[in-house]
């Protein structure tokens, strides 16, 4: 398949990142710099994988694993370009090897769902709005998960334990950052949803939307509770968790069900 070969480069450029993370960067002898092009490598093959796919001349895939490689590119884009000017987040350590599973995913089991023709300018914005904004709030939600376990090994006392991840109040600053973007984001794919959507009986819809809109309240209310009652740390993780796991359970959820076993019933 035309897709192997950028696959297997951007796969391998990602797990050479992660060894280099792992060890240590250090700027002044280039390791840095070296995991730098290697991240670099591995978003551009990606990025090749996602484009051959999509202009596949069936027509747009837009089958699960596609979509779970392209959200997976679109994270591993977000945190690379935010490491250009510093060290590379810790994050890279985490989202580069589930990056690597999804193109091994989409390599091992292409989709099968029937490919859709030419797509309306319309729903392509709304496409890319949805997937930037789960991105941003995929992001929050690993934010989430390292800052309730720094908020937790710091209440047990287990600073050593705590110095392993960054400040808390740095993981709180960036969690509240990623939440505005991708719920700024998401509540423009909402609107987009509802005005270019023309179609209302796709299979699954209904339950996308409405688990999406519940998500959407989720983190509303977590920025109001942030601002006016002072919430953070472990209280706001496990809002901002929430909500992830809703919008999860709301698009791909949907798309699990429909596309790997009703297909198969």
């Amino acid at each position: 398949m035309q897709i192997t070969v950028p696959g297997l480069i951007a796969i391998a450029a990602y797990l050479i990142s992660v060894r280099l993370l792992w060890h240590g960067s250090d700027a002044y002898s280039g390791s840095d710099r070296l995991i730098k092009i290697c991240s670099l490598i591995a978003c551009v093959s990606h990025a090749g994988v996602i484009w051959l796919v999509l202009s596949d001349k069936a027509g747009v895939n837009l089958g699960l694993f596609t979509m779970l490689c392209l959200m997976a590119l679109v994270i591993s884009c977000l945190v690379t370009l935010s490491g250009l000017r510093k060290s590379l987040s810790d994050l890279a350590i985490i989202v580069f090897p589930l990056s690597a599973v999804s193109l091994i995913m989409l390599l091992l089991f292409p989709d099968t769902v029937a490919s859709r023709g030419q797509l309306s300018n319309d729903l392509i914005l709304h496409i890319i709005l949805s997937v930037v904004a789960y991105s941003f709030l995929s992001i929050a939600a690993l934010q989430a998960i390292a800052l309730s376990l720094g908020d937790y090994y710091l209440r047990q006392r287990q600073s050593a334990i705590a110095k392993l991840l960054p400040p808390v109040q740095t993981l709180d600053t960036l969690l509240f950052r990623s939440i505005w973007a991708g719920l700024s984001l998401l509540t423009l794919s909402i609107a987009s949803g509802f005005l270019f959507l023309e179609n209302a009986d796709i299979p699954g819809l209904v339950h996308h939307t409405v688990i999406t809109a519940a998500a959407w309240v989720i983190f509303v209310v977590l920025l109001w509770g942030r601002y006016y009652l002072g919430w953070r740390g472990a209280l706001a993780s496990r809002w901002t968790l929430a909500g992830v796991i809703l919008l999860v359970l709301g698009y791909f959820g949907s798309k699990f069900v429909i596309e790997l076993i009703l297909h198969r019933v």
